[in-house]
């Protein structure tokens, strides 16, 4: 069996895919697998995996598009590493990444079940920020750093042992992250180091991070039931241990529930939300734009209040 698993989701990649898969391939620890899941993808993506001829490539398929969480999970169930490593279709292993990776996941004890890396993107700027300090966390203190982080510049490389498999794992639709991390990090320990092992790219044309409004519409059923997720099993923590994060996911439960059609469910978020913070104007804005049209709000979402180009892709890790 492999030492590691990278698990790696792709849809409609076929221009950028090659790219992550040879950034594993050229790394000097090679006792691991690549495990794909191609979900769906129209555009020849899985023809452009089978054209790199190496063994320890695997290609899984997807009959219909179910988002990149649950192809993580088909990934995972299909992997036989012992630990498994989360890379995305578009970015890449930095040269001697897996073996820093390696270094660490032999130094922890068994009840650490994942594992946090460092960032560099194409323009140098290093993620997180400010950086981990080769420690282990525990629940509270993960979730310290999910409300250090909370505004923007949150991005790491993830991995788990294969054995908090499937107790944790990502969460089913199209919905974000978040939920799967926080579960890890109330189950298990986290170790968060200092090691910069995934370089992450901004040119993919349909990355997940980037507003879209008919997207947002088209998904938002499963993005506030993940809200609703993450405040059933991990609320109460939140607002003690992290208040702007909880008050950030009360807002976009808000935003989900008026794009779904869910009014009242919008309602009461919002007024949860002006509990916790009476002075913010947002939220009478999101509830009386949503109650007019859950389109102009999307809109809203997609052009008013996104990142400026050139940001740093933000973190789909935190739902936002």
């Amino acid at each position: 069996m492999p030492f590691f698993s990278i698990i790696m989701p792709a849809y409609n990649r076929a221009g950028l895919i090659g790219r992550a898969i040879r950034s594993c391939l050229v790394q000097d620890f090679e006792d691991f697998e690549i495990v794909i899941t191609d979900d769906a993808s129209t555009d020849g993506t899985a023809g452009a995996v089978e054209s790199i001829r190496d063994g320890r490539i695997r290609l899984l398929r997807h009959a219909a598009n179910r988002g990149r969480c649950p192809s993580r999970n088909t990934a995972m169930r299909e992997a036989r590493g012992a630990w498994f490593v989360f890379l995305d279709s578009d970015d890449e292993l930095t040269p001697g990444g897996l073996s820093a990776i390696y270094a660490r996941a032999v130094s922890v004890r068994l009840d650490v079940g994942g594992l946090r890396f460092m960032c560099r993107d194409e323009h140098g700027r290093v993620s997180p920020d400010p950086p981990h300090r080769n420690e282990i966390w525990g629940y509270a203190e993960y979730l310290h750093f999910m409300e250090a982080h909370c505004a923007w510049n949150g991005e790491a490389l993830p991995c788990a042992r294969r054995e908090t498999f499937p107790a944790v794992r990502y969460p089913e639709g199209h919905a974000e992250e978040c939920l799967y991390h926080l579960n890890l990090a109330k189950s298990f320990r986290v170790g968060a180091y200092s090691d910069i092992v995934r370089s992450y790219h901004h040119d993919a044309t349909n990355q997940i991070t980037t507003p879209n409004w008919r997207r947002s519409l088209q998904y938002a059923s499963d993005a506030a039931e993940n809200v609703r997720a993450v405040l059933d099993g991990h609320g109460s923590v939140l607002r003690e241990h992290a208040p702007n994060v909880y008050s950030q996911k009360l807002l976009e439960g808000a935003v989900c529930n008026f794009l779904s059609g869910k009014r009242r469910s919008g309602l009461r978020f919002v007024r949860s939300y002006v509990r916790n913070r009476p002075f913010s104007v947002r939220p009478y804005v999101v509830a009386l734009v949503g109650l007019v049209s859950g389109r102009c709000l999307a809109r809203l979402q997609g052009s008013r209040w996104r990142a400026q180009p050139g940001d740093r892709k933000r973190s789909c890790e935190y739902g936002r």
